[in-house]
């Protein structure tokens, strides 16, 4: 049997495969006798997924593209027809939203789910747990599967199966923005305890987090450095330094492989968890930049995104520590919360202002499935189980996006956000530019096919350096 993956998403980040359908490929090739390939950023990918001539075809989609899951669905369905098992975070949570285009949908974590499914042929679904599906026109779902214990069971991601070199290793201004180099991401970690409004993540991994072993993390790291000749590696894990015991354990593994000597690392956290003990070990295993959910600079906002677990007194320590360690720091915000006033709004502004943060993503707060704001849009008549999922856009350009706030219409928020982000965006766009950067043939071809960017960056970065300050 030979199984082909692909992944439907909203956009390609370099640097960033999609590392979730990479986990299901290599638990696959080691707990069962499949051929396992992945069909990744095709111009044409019904056309490449013909040319892998596959027996089963697994999609993970997230909710934004799941139309265009459903719609490749049919079509592999009407040229192919082969069996479609569908996964990711929108069937985990919506499954009642499975149609008959996938005969199979994965509910949460899937590599145990996945090799049964094979290893059964697809055959007595009713005993496999962790799936939904349809039969005589009516909506299975089955028990929730228990999470995989312990995770190291599950093989480093078979990024071998993804272009690296050509689409992901190309070299870029990664997360700490510090030079041009071979970027890429891992994980550590799945799943968070915590339950803030906006987030699915809980969700998702049923309130839970676990941890790979350090010896398990420093090997992925390793294959990174040896095979891959990464210089710069990003820690995607919501909750990287929360066990501070496996910390130090990890720095003393990266130090005593000197991989901190060859590796530039960035890590995210969450305020109320970041410390001293924990920022100079960061500093120590060589993380360059660290990223915050700051999320708003008003209390009262910050209270409900974050179910009060966080202050802004503590989004100001941990900047404050950051900066005396030397790390540059990455902030997320968003604001459109339902109750969010003006004066609220202007309260984020001016933390961003007066805060030391290098670079900001800014957000509109968005209801997700499986999220405490999904509840409630539900309840407003927002949002729906059959609704036009690009509608929930964190970074909307136009008005067609879901709006939760009740405090001001729709076209007085657009102009609000429509200036904070253009009063921020001066500091994204002001990197840590070097003159010898020109001659980089990334840089060059980069600058051609994106004049107007590639300005912008110079620009700011010029203005930068002559006022040494932001």
């Amino acid at each position: 049997m030979k199984i082909v993956f692909t992944h439907i998403s909203t956009e390609h980040i370099s640097g960033q495969p999609p590392l979730g359908i990479g986990y299901l490929a290599s638990y696959i090739r080691k707990y069962t006798t499949a051929n396992v390939s992945i069909v990744d950023q095709e111009k044409n990918i019904l056309k490449a997924i013909k040319r892998e001539k596959p027996d089963v075809l697994g999609i993970s989609s997230v909710t934004m593209e799941y139309k265009r899951a459903i719609k490749l669905a049919k079509q592999v369905k009407e040229q192919l027809d082969i069996p479609i098992i569908l996964g990711g975070n929108h069937v985990t949570i919506m499954p009642n939203t499975i149609t008959n285009d996938f005969d199979v949908g994965v509910i949460g974590e899937g590599e145990e789910t996945l090799a049964e499914l094979l290893v059964n042929d697809l055959s007595n679904l009713d005993k496999i747990k962790g799936i939904c599906y349809r039969k005589d026109g009516k909506l299975h779902i089955n028990e929730r599967r228990p999470l995989i214990n312990p995770l190291d069971k599950i093989p480093y991601p078979a990024r071998d199966l993804f272009d690296m070199e050509h689409k992901y290793l190309v070299p870029r201004r990664a997360g700490t923005a510090q030079k041009l180099s071979r970027a890429t991401h891992l994980f550590t970690s799945r799943g968070c305890p915590f339950n803030c409004v906006f987030c699915s993540s809980s969700h998702f991994w049923q309130r839970r987090l676990r941890m790979f072993s350090p010896e398990y993390v420093i090997g992925e790291m390793k294959e990174l450095v040896d095979k891959y000749k990464v210089e710069e590696i990003l820690i995607f894990d919501d909750l990287f330094a929360a066990n501070l015991e496996r910390l130090k354990k990890i720095v003393r593994y990266i130090k005593e492989e000197k991989i901190n000597e060859k590796v530039d690392f960035g890590c995210l956290s969450r305020v109320d968890i970041f410390d001293e003990q924990r920022a100079k070990l960061l500093k120590e295993m060589n993380v360059l930049q660290i990223d915050f959910g700051f999320e708003s600079g008003s209390q009262r906002i910050l209270n409900y995104l974050k179910n009060n677990t966080t202050t802004v007194e503590q989004n100001k320590r941990a900047a404050e520590l950051a900066h005396k360690y030397g790390l540059k720091i990455h902030g997320f915000f968003m604001i459109g919360a339902p109750m969010e006033t003006k004066e609220d709004m202007l309260k984020t502004l001016k933390f961003i202002k007066n805060t030391h943060i290098d670079t900001v993503t800014l957000c509109v707060v968005t209801p997700y499935p499986g999220t405490q704001l999904w509840e409630e849009a539900k309840q407003r008549g927002l949002v729906s189980d059959n609704m036009d999922w690009r509608k929930l856009d964190l970074t909307p350009k136009n008005d067609n996006f879901v709006y939760m706030n009740t405090q001001m219409s729709k076209q007085e928020f657009m102009e609000i956000y429509k200036d904070f982000k253009k009063q921020i965006e001066k500091n994204q766009y002001a990197i840590d530019f070097r003159f010898r950067d020109l001659l980089s043939p990334f840089v060059i071809k980069y600058a051609l096919s994106h004049p107007v960017e590639a300005w912008k960056h110079f620009y700011h970065s010029i203005k930068k350096k002559l006022n040494n300050k932001y």
